[in-house]
Parts: structure tokens; C-alpha cells; sequence
């Protein structure tokens, strides 16, 4: 072989190389994969409208929002359909400038029309605004400014406009616009912007999404296609993890080892206990729960690390007293545990609680064996749990059967999801064990709460589950947005702890653990312990939207 021609060989050789080494960095093209979600029923029901509660959660990935908030690092806003954000001198208006060049998945251009559109549907409707956007509680008008620059005005100065309002779910004016009754719109072949739009498949006990043929991130999504499964419960997900059908859910599995020792080399979980409290809710428009004082001797019958290690297995640890998790250890009061420790709110001491209980007149009048009203009449409350949430199940059970320990005749019931939903939404309920809600600041856990503005005439809400609302936890909720002081916000913080406490608002549980398990058989590119960039939760919080994060990085191995 000649010099030249061995040269040649050799440039051959290393461009081949080259190439290869490039193919095996870059992401493969294709596949599905299969999620584990609930199905309320065990069906689906064909309506991806994104404005209906307790529908299948698929509509961020379907309609996406102007700004992704991710809980593990709320300090960097991450920028999707908007590019960016602005406050007006007097912060009385906010003006969002949009990104260029996004095509929705029919191919008509996305602009400010779709934005402006959305948002005053939703303040012309507000029984649409069922997921809580929160439109028309922070704005009271929206303005187009160009095509691509949109300016909320607020109702008065609120410097969290922009966590409220960035979450918001555009749709497509051209689809829309020409919907009489928007709020009964079904909606069964969706029109969006986000990477999985077109419905390939729908049954009853399964649909398909598959990738958006215009999707405005080059190259994403990687995948092709999602897989829901319907799955009642979180028993049936854990099996259908098990048996390799379903590759990404959000279950506390019965037994994690079993699950990974199943599959050592590609079965995983982790369960990151940054996100929000979940507590025993207490209706406080129901006697006796209307009473701070019963509720605090309740808050004194439940032994918290007894629920935590057998009911939650021990997968995070208790809330403190304020309903803050203790991942914002910094935020958390010194004087409201202080509080908490001299009314003993929130924490386990069976005998002052039944002390308390007598003081206040909850005695056994009938000798039936439980306590009775004051005035004689008897006593029973139902205790709420949702059923397939095994470890509020187990829990809500070791709760029970304290209070009939300690002769309060409070007996635990479970519900299916949908229907737990809507007892909460409309009160129809006495103790319920629910979610709490985080958000980019510590407020919006008190104002989610607290906030009387939550709540409709007929009681109807969205996220003030305990109904127990102030003028001054009022006052403080709208201060804290009309402030950029930090110390300033910092003391409203503080108070409004204190007033939780003080109240026995609702009873923090424990530090709410995303649940995650995955299966990296055939796709890749999940957050891990070691490289938890964005949650792993699969199903979607109004200011958690980081789904869409983590659909655009997984793919084929």
C-alpha cells in the first residue's frame, strides 16, 4: 500500500471515529414511553380542555406556560413561552415579552392575541379558572402592547404577579375564539404548543400522545410518544412498575425494595422531600372544629413519628409546627414554635390533649363510651383519606384509631380522587387528609391557606381547603405584595406563622416527599439523587410544570 494511499485509509478511519463518537453523544430519535397516573374511575374521559379539574394530568405538556417554575431551585425562573418579565415604576402593571418563532401544532404562529385571548377568558369566566391560575384575583385587565409584548394590569401592587400569572396555560385564539361556552368545552383533539400534542390513540383504559410536528425547541422532544395507562390507584401502578409496563410513576411503593431488587440495574426511586406540607385538613366551618382550642387538643392525640415511620415507612420526616417543611429551616419562625410549644399545638402529648378536651366540656354525657357535645348531643366526625393513597390510608387509620382512643368518635372513610376533590372544593367533608401548596416564596403557602378571597359565596375553593380565614391574615397576605423589601417580608412571614399556630389552621403532617420511581430500561436521561435537576414528580402543581424539563431530556438509550 502506498504512503498516499495508507494516508487516505487513516483519514477514513478518523473520520468514521469522529463520527462515531459524535452519534453516540447525541440523544436517539424516537421510542415512547409509558407513565403511571391515576385515573379517578379507571377510565379516561376524552376532554383535554386545560381548564377542567381532576382531568387526567396531561395539559402542561399539551398547553404550556409563559415561565416554568422548578422547586429545586425556585430562584431561577425558566423561560418558556415568555422570554422574560418586567414591573412598571409603581408595580401596578407587568408586562411579559413572548418568545418569537412559536408555531402551535395545527402551524399557525403563537403571538401575543393567544396570551391576551386566554387571559381575558379566564377574567370573563372565572368558573374556569377551576385549576387556579389565579387571573382574576392578580389582574383586572390585559393589554397587547405589540405581537410579541403582553401588560397585565393588576389589580393593585402585587410583586408575585409574576409567579401567579406566568403559570397559565395559553390555548389558541383561532381555535377558541370561536367557542360560545367555553367553560363547557370539550376538548378532543387538542391544538398546542407543547411537545406532545397529537392524540394518536384514545380508550378507555389508555391513551396516546405523540410528538408535536412543530414544536419550537429544535430537536425536542426527544421521544415520540407517551403511554397512559388508567390506573386506579397507587397499588395498580406499583404492579404495572413491577411487571416493566409503566416506566415512570409518582407511587409510595408498598416495598421499595422489592421493586428494585426486581430489576436492580434499572429500577430506581428517590423521594426528595422538598415539596410542600401535606397536613390533616380541618373544616373549620363545622362544629367543634370551629373551635382553636378543640382543634389544637386533636393536633396533641397524633403521634407524629409513630405516623411517619409506620404510615409514610418512614420515606420523610414531620413538618414543623408552622406548616413550613424543614427544607426552609431558615424561613421558619422561632417565636411560632415557641407558641407551639406552650399551647402544645402540633405536638404529641395523648394525656394534655384528653386533659384539654374534658377542660373544654367534650365528656363522655352517655356513658356510651365517647365523648359527647357540651350540651349533651353526640358526637362523630368522618376522617378522609383517598383511597389507593396507601400511605395517607395507613396513616389516617393510626390517626382514627388514636382519636377513638382517646374517646372521640372519629371514624376514617375513603373516597376515590375525583370524588375527594370535590368534597374538598365544596367542604363536603369533616378531616381530610390533603395537600399542601409551595410556591417561588413562603407565601403562597399561607395565602393558598388562608386567603379569604379563595373562597367563593356558596364556599366553594380551590386551595383554602380549612376555610379558616382573618382580616389580619388578610392584611398580611395583600402587604406582602405590595412590598420589594425583603425585610419587610420577612416579618409578614413571621406573623402569619404565628397566627397559624395561634389558630390551628390545619395540622402539618409531614414534609411532603415527591414520589418517584423509574425504570431506565429502554429510556435514560431521568433526574437521579446525584443529578435531581428538576423534580421527578409526574403529575403537575400548578407552579410545578417541570414535566416539561424533564420531557425534553429523556430518550432512547
Amino acid at each position: 500500500m502506498s504512503r498516499k494511499l495508507l494516508a487516505s485509509v487513516i483519514v477514513i478511519m478518523l473520520l468514521f471515529t469522529s463520527l462515531s463518537v459524535v452519534a453516540q453523544d447525541a440523544p436517539a430519535q424516537g421510542g415512547s414511553i409509558t407513565i403511571g397516573l391515576q385515573a379517578g374511575s379507571n377510565v379516561w374521559t376524552r376532554n383535554f380542555s386545560p381548564f377542567k379539574a381532576g382531568e387526567f394530568d396531561s395539559r402542561d405538556l399539551i398547553y404550556e406556560p409563559l415561565i416554568v417554575w422548578n422547586p429545586v431551585d425556585y430562584s431561577t425562573p425558566n423561560y418558556w413561552l415568555a422570554t422574560g418579565y418586567t414591573y412598571s415604576d409603581d408595580l401596578k402593571s407587568l408586562t411579559f415579552t413572548l418568545r418569537e418563532g412559536v408555531l402551535w401544532s395545527d402551524g399557525e404562529a403563537f403571538n401575543a392575541d393567544d396570551v391576551i385571548f386566554t387571559a381575558q377568558m379566564l377574567l370573563d369566566n372565572p368558573q374556569m379558572d377551576a385549576v387556579s391560575f389565579n387571573i382574576g384575583t392578580v389582574a383586572e385587565s390585559v393589554e397587547k402592547v405589540d405581537d410579541y409584548t403582553v401588560t397585565f394590569h393588576l389589580k393593585g401592587v402585587n410583586t408575585l404577579a409574576h409567579t401567579l400569572l406566568s403559570v397559565m396555560n395559553t390555548v389558541p385564539e383561532h381555535i377558541w375564539s370561536s367557542v360560545e361556552k367555553p367553560a363547557e368545552y370539550v376538548v378532543e383533539n387538542p391544538v398546542g404548543t407543547g411537545p406532545f400534542t397529537e392524540v394518536t390513540n384514545f380508550q378507555d383504559q389508555e391513551f396516546t400522545l405523540c410528538r408535536n410536528p412543530n414544536y419550537w425547541q429544535e430537536g425536542r422532544p426527544y421521544l415520540d410518544c407517551i403511554n397512559f395507562p388508567a390506573l386506579n390507584g397507587n397499588q395498580a401502578i406499583a404492579l404495572a412498575l413491577l411487571d416493566g409496563s409503566v416506566e415512570w410513576a409518582g407511587v409510595n411503593f408498598p416495598d421499595e425494595a422489592s421493586f428494585v431488587n426486581a430489576n436492580p440495574e434499572h429500577h430506581h426511586y428517590y423521594y426528595w422531600t422538598g415539596s410542600a406540607t401535606q397536613y390533616l385538613v380541618l373544616n373549620t366551618t363545622r362544629a367543634p372544629l370551629d373551635d382553636a382550642q378543640f382543634r389544637i387538643a386533636v393536633s396533641m392525640l397524633i403521634d407524629y413519628d409513630f405516623v411517619v415511620d409506620v404510615g409514610m415507612e418512614g420515606a420523610t420526616q414531620r413538618s414543623s409546627p408552622t406548616g413550613f417543611s424543614y427544607t426552609q429551616g431558615d424561613v421558619i419562625s422561632q417565636d411560632a414554635l415557641a407558641l407551639a410549644a406552650e399551647t402544645g399545638f402540633n405536638s404529641y402529648d395523648f394525656d394534655r390533649g384528653t386533659a384539654l378536651l374534658d377542660e373544654l366540656g367534650y365528656v363522655d354525657a352517655d356513658g356510651d363510651g365517647f365523648r359527647d357535645y357540651p350540651d349533651g348531643s353526640p358526637l362523630h366526625l368522618n376522617l378522609q383519606a383517598v383511597n389507593g393513597f396507601t400511605a395517607w390510608v395507613a396513616s389516617t387509620q393510626i390517626m382514627a384509631q388514636a382519636f377513638q382512643d382517646a374517646g372521640l368518635n372519629i371514624t376514617q372513610t375513603t373516597l376515590d380522587f375525583g370524588a375527594a376533590v370535590t368534597a374538598m372544593r365544596t367542604g363536603d367533608f369533616d378531616l381530610a387528609m390533603w395537600f399542601g401548596t409551595t410556591g417561588v416564596t413562603p407565601w403562597t403557602f399561607y395565602r393558598d391557606m388562608m386567603y379569604s378571597a379563595l373562597i367563593d359565596a356558596d364556599g366553594v375553593t380551590s386551595s383554602a381547603w380549612p376555610r379558616w380565614t382573618s382580616e389580619r391574615s388578610d392584611e398580611l397576605i395583600e402587604q406582602f405584595t405590595q412590598t420589594t423589601d425583603a425585610e419587610a417580608q420577612a416579618a409578614i412571614i413571621d406573623e402569619l406563622q404565628s397566627i397559624y399556630v395561634e389558630n390551628a389552621v390545619a395540622i402539618p403532617m409531614w414534609d411532603g416527599p415527591v414520589w418517584y420511581n423509574w425504570n431506565d430500561t429502554n429510556i435514560t436521561g431521568f433526574p437521579t439523587e446525584d443529578n435531581y435537576y428538576a423534580t421527578g414528580a409526574v403529575t403537575r402543581s400548578n407552579t410545578m410544570q417541570t414535566r416539561l424539563i424533564v420531557l425534553n431530556e429523556l430518550h432512547l438509550k
